[in-house]
């Protein structure tokens, strides 16, 4: 891919060519993450603690689906001991004691059995409360903000009816269950329909995207041509991968942006002044979602920036979109 940028006045760049990963394509493909990148909401704090919510609830459920019921000592109580020992004393009477061994390991085995039965019932409620959770806050978010963003999908959980065990997950076909059970039919199941966010939303949060596309906006909305999540061939050789870049003829400027979501570092200021020689980018910045903490290390970092012609704006989710727009065009 070609990308027609300028080249500053009186110095002679090359062009930019690039690429970006099938994966990149793939997840800003995805109707839900067009919508998220759309919305124009993707620097709010509102917004950023909405999907770090779903973040985490979302792994709560993937963990819930996923692990298996194992019985450890802080399921069995003493109350379980109690009635194990009552029903073994029922019916150990005239017994042998190889007889009596038998039935106190399949009133254990038994016993084992119902708590883990146990176990998954609250496994299942648990679940459910989270999906219910999942949708009632994007609703209320919907309806805050006047907004249709479509960011959960829905999945089906077929239960064994018997051990209440998670037998199928999306698509039910036939087999035997973990207690044993055959299920043949879904009309043999009990079904949930829960909601959760897909792979490449969680994709779009995790690596950051979110960050990338919103710093990406705020210069496409003040004129400039951009280009997000790039692979940029340097005149080096090089490739870079670059996280926003922009340019404008009028105002003769190319820019490339670097995005943090934590604190920044020396470091990350020298990688992007390295990446501006390489690529004829004239102007750096470098957004963040963290401020530096350490006053010492605050000046430092800024005072290299400024002397490599790189901006800093930290803190980004502080700022409106208008204040934004004034640290970008100042």
């Amino acid at each position: 891919m070609k990308l027609n940028l300028l080249n500053p006045r009186g110095k002679r760049w090359p062009d930019f060519y690039g690429d970006r990963s099938s994966i990149r394509n793939r997840v800003e493909s995805n109707p839900a993450v067009k919508e998220l990148i759309d919305c124009g909401l993707l620097l709010t704090k509102e917004l950023n603690t909405l999907l770090l919510g779903f973040l985490i609830k979302n792994r709560r459920i993937q963990e819930l689906i996923t692990a298996p019921t194992t019985i450890n000592d802080k399921d069995w109580s003493e109350k379980d001991t109690t009635e194990v020992i009552k029903i073994y004393d029922e019916q150990t009477i005239g017994k042998s004691k190889d007889e009596g061994k038998k039935i106190l390991t399949h009133l254990i085995d038994n016993h084992q059995k119902k708590i883990a039965s146990e176990k998954r019932k609250k496994r299942k409620v648990e679940i459910k409360s989270i999906s219910d959770d999942l949708e009632d806050e994007l609703s209320n978010f919907r309806t805050l903000k006047n907004l249709n963003i479509s960011t959960l999908i829905h999945t089906n959980l077929y239960y064994c009816p018997d051990c209440a065990e998670i037998f199928r997950k999306d698509t039910f076909y036939s087999g035997k269950c973990y207690c044993g059970k055959q299920l043949s039919r879904v009309s043999e199941t009990n079904q949930d329909s829960i909601a959760c966010i897909s792979d490449d939303v969680e994709i779009f949060v995790k690596n950051n995207m979110w960050l990338e596309h919103g710093v990406e906006r705020q210069f496409s909305i003040n004129g400039y041509n951009t280009a997000c999540g790039v692979n940029i061939m340097g005149s080096s050789g090089v490739s870079h991968e670059v996280d926003v870049l922009a340019e404008s003829a009028s105002k003769n400027k190319r820019i490339i942006g670097e995005c943090k979501n934590r604190e920044i570092d020396i470091s990350d200021v020298f990688k992007l002044y390295g990446q501006m020689a390489d690529t004829g980018c004239n102007i750096g910045f470098i957004f963040s979602t963290g401020v530096v903490q350490d006053p010492q290390k605050s000046r430092q970092v800024f005072r290299l920036a400024s002397s490599k012609n790189i901006r800093i704006i930290d803190g980004i989710l502080e700022n409106t979109s208008e204040r934004l727009n004034e640290l970008i065009l100042n």
